[in-house]
């Protein structure tokens, strides 16, 4: 056993790490069943029997045991999981049925193959997943997931994220993303979008909730009046193409970034509105904040 410095949800914490080599270390475990934040694979996982306190938890690969799942679901204090291997197929021994943690709020996942029982969890709030092989979003519809983020992966419209509880949604390197109209009726405060090249016109899109817009890749915009739609909008973050070069709208929000600066705008970054408050969304917890560029 060792102690090891791993980062969780955006914050670096100390593990201890399960490794058994001999029987030596088997009489160890007696020694650390107290600690909160632990690292194992998955065939180690029937050791963690004895642990009754585990709240931080990154399951790394392995071949996984018959009884897994009954010692992972007498872990009752999981607040955050971490499962840190990549599965390809659906429905497979390696994939944690997230179901049986019901104090777990926070999951991030290699893969949407690693999880399963995302609808019958109470308690998940943050869901951040590297790869995502659905085409949709279907599978979160009965979830009170608050803030969602996606690395990657081939889901083609947001469809079954509406009537959610979403306030932050960040989406990064999604090729095939060309609908994002569900996002329009949920509770948004926060849309992050980073390499979604593919949707069509940014200016369509309308929300009464949004705060804070951010927008980074090869999107363009014709102009910067389709700000004026978005009723509740604070801040923006853009590094896009604005076609007019007219930046004269971002003047009346409280805080704008523009990531480079071009000739033909009529603006420049530092000349446009500063806020020095750190954006904060009084309903969710700063540590579930999953969003990129926070403190620019």
């Amino acid at each position: 056993m060792q102690y090891v410095k791993k980062w969780i949800a955006d914050s670096e914490y100390t593990f201890l790490e399960i490794a058994i080599h001999d029987l030596q270390d088997i009489e160890d475990i007696s020694n650390y069943t107290h600690v909160k934040n632990v690292i194992v694979n998955l065939e180690n996982i029937k050791f963690l029997e004895s642990f009754k306190e585990i709240e931080k938890l990154i399951i790394t690969s392995g071949m996984p045991f018959e009884n897994m799942h009954d010692v992972l679901g007498k872990m009752t204090a999981l607040k955050m999981l971490k499962i840190d291997y990549e599965e390809t197929l659906a429905n497979t021994d390696w994939c944690i049925n997230i179901s049986v943690f019901p104090k777990l709020e926070y999951l991030c996942a290699r893969s949407s193959y690693n999880f399963c029982g995302i609808s019958s969890s109470k308690s998940l709030k943050t869901l951040e997943v590297m790869k995502w092989y659905e085409r949709d979003l279907i599978r979160l519809k009965k979830t009170s997931i608050d803030s969602l983020r996606i690395f990657s992966g081939k889901l083609q419209t947001l469809n079954g994220i509406e009537n959610s509880s979403v306030q932050i949604l960040s989406l990064s390197n999604l090729r095939f993303l060309t609908d994002i109209s569900s996002a329009e009726g949920i509770p948004l405060k926060i849309l992050e979008l980073e390499n979604c090249n593919q949707i069509p016109s940014l200016e369509t899109f309308s929300s009464d909730t949004l705060e804070y817009l951010m927008v980074y890749g090869k999107n363009k915009v014709s102009n910067t009046n389709f700000i004026s739609k978005l009723k509740s909008l604070k801040r923006i973050m853009f590094d896009i193409e604005i076609e007019n070069g007219d930046l004269s709208p971002l003047d009346n929000l409280e805080h704008s970034v523009i990531l480079t600066d071009k000739r033909k705008y009529n603006r420049i970054n530092s000349k446009l509105p500063k806020s020095k408050e750190r954006y904060a969304i009084k309903t969710i917890p700063e540590w579930r904040y999953i969003y990129s560029n926070r403190n620019i």
